[in-house]
């Protein structure tokens, strides 16, 4: 039945045409109310350029109860990577970053991991079982997690010496694959070659 040819359906102003708009309404208000949370559903991983000019600004709380800052970490390639330990995919990208940061371990190199809204037993709790050599931050009332517009949990930002942004990742990756490596290894080779003049320069000037 084709309900635009019933008067009732077609009158605006009829009981039954109101019925049918109230409904639209609740079914568009439910939709509206778990697209954050269909959002933070894993779509295949991303690996794309970051095109930002600049990186947000991150200063946060650390699990242990210090503060720390990303602008602390500028002399070297960083991840910036939001967790939480209810997302089963963020469990194995822990590890994979894990690997990676041993991989990484002679260059200039930092990850810090971003936990979005959870309390800090919970976190604790979570990293007790999985255990990490890379600072947990916690971004207790998101704001963190809104400035960097993160859409997708887990997700991660790669950055150059200087905070430049380099890479983005929306979704799980593998990040000791060949590919991501290889997109790292151009990242991260240029800004040892960079840091190892510098010092070399440092160390080498004589007192004047």
């Amino acid at each position: 039945m084709d309900f635009d040819t019933v008067p009732e359906f077609r009158d605006a102003n009829s009981p039954i045409h109101r019925a049918r708009a109230a409904i639209f309404r609740a079914a568009l208000a439910i939709a509206l109310a778990i697209l954050p949370a269909v959002s933070l559903a894993l779509p295949p991983s991303v690996l794309a350029p970051w095109l930002e000019e600049v990186a947000p600004e991150l200063t946060l709380d650390m699990l242990d109860g210090e503060e720390t800052a990303l602008n602390s970490y500028r002399d070297r390639v960083v991840i910036v990577h939001f967790f939480a330990t209810w997302c089963e995919p963020c469990v194995e990208e822990l590890a994979s970053l894990r690997a990676l940061n041993q991989r990484m371990k002679d260059q200039p190199f930092a990850i810090l991991a971003v936990n979005v809204g959870e309390i800090d037993a919970r976190v604790r709790n979570f990293v007790r079982k999985h255990p990490v050599e890379f600072p947990v931050l916690m971004d207790r009332d998101r704001a963190a997690t809104k400035l960097w517009q993160v859409t997708a949990l887990p997700s991660s930002y790669v950055l150059k010496p200087g905070l430049a942004p380099a890479i983005s990742v929306r979704g799980d990756i593998d990040w000791v694959s060949p590919e991501t490596l290889a997109a790292l290894d151009a990242t991260v080779r240029p800004a040892a070659r960079t840091i190892s003049t510098t010092t070399g320069e440092a160390e080498g000037r004589k007192p004047e």
